[in-house]
């Protein structure tokens, strides 16, 4: 028999319970909101919670890490507001690592081919090698590169180079468009999961909404100021615990007493977590 307290769970919920997996779905986001991060920038969690987050212009910080699994983002801006225009994943098939890379170019239009210049284990993709063809409900007609050896698809739309779709096969699919921006004037990325699955020691500035240890606490601060949150509520810590020294570098610093199933990362104090 289901206790009482477990019977009152989501389903969301009981899955990570049960199986200790975040596996969320383009069709079903909590609160219409997916997770992930854009404009200056603002921050969606797991349960749609919201927080603006601001990093330091010029640097690269760890937004998700988990044992199979690292996003990293960099940074652009000035006199206290920051955006996204770069984001890498580095991830693991089996026992090889790899890593994919998507940087803005901004000395093109957003819709040019050449608009993000991405990377696949250090070798650069150029827009004709994506032969594929494939619909998207958001984007129409796309172009697509693959890579079975690398466990790995991006799809951009077929006329400009303005989105790309990433999936990295049985780990994540993550939707990368581009926005402008004033302050001074460019433009940077947008970055929602559409799904991902992670074990329930994911952490990051963004991961550790996805641990099943904070869900009830996030919900209650919900219900009381709404989805709206301060930073402080959400991320533990301060920012240099997350910064990486490079947009592909796995090694990032935690002062928690959490397990990150990274290889190599120990718990406790200034904790070195590595990919690999």
């Amino acid at each position: 028999m289901v206790s009482t307290d477990r019977a009152r769970r989501s389903p969301m919920e009981l899955l990570l319970v049960v199986l200790g997996v975040v596996l969320l779905t383009c069709g079903a986001p909590v609160l219409g909101i997916l997770p992930g991060g854009g404009g200056d920038p603002h921050m969606f969690g797991l349960q749609g919670e919201k927080f603006d987050w601001h990093g330091y212009p010029g640097e690269s910080f760890c937004m998700i890490s988990d044992s199979n699994i690292q996003i990293n983002t960099h940074l652009i801006g000035q006199n206290g507001v920051t955006y996204f225009d770069a984001i890498a994943v580095l991830y693991k098939i089996g026992d090889t690592q790899h890593e994919v890379s998507l940087q803005l170019n901004q000395d093109v239009s957003s819709d040019d081919d050449a608009n993000f210049a991405i990377t696949l284990d250090g070798r650069p993709i150029a827009p004709d090698a994506f032969t594929g063809h494939s619909v998207c409900d958001k984007f129409g007609p796309l172009r697509v590169f693959s890579s079975p050896g690398a466990g790995i698809e991006l799809s951009m739309a077929e006329e400009n180079g303005f989105a790309v779709v990433l999936v990295v096969e049985g780990l994540a699919n993550i939707t990368i468009t581009t926005e402008r921006h004033d302050m001074p004037a460019g433009k940077h990325l947008d970055w929602f999961i559409d799904w991902i699955h992670a074990t329930s020691e994911v952490h990051g500035v963004l991961g550790q909404t996805f641990q099943p240890s904070r869900a009830d606490a996030i919900a209650a601060a919900m219900k009381v100021n709404g989805p709206q949150m301060q930073a402080a509520d959400v991320v533990e810590g301060s920012d240099d615990e997350y910064r990486t020294s490079t947009l592909l570098a796995p090694d990032w610093t935690t002062a928690f007493p959490i397990t990150v199933k990274n290889a190599g990362c120990a718990s406790g104090s200034s904790a070195a977590c590595n990919l690999g």
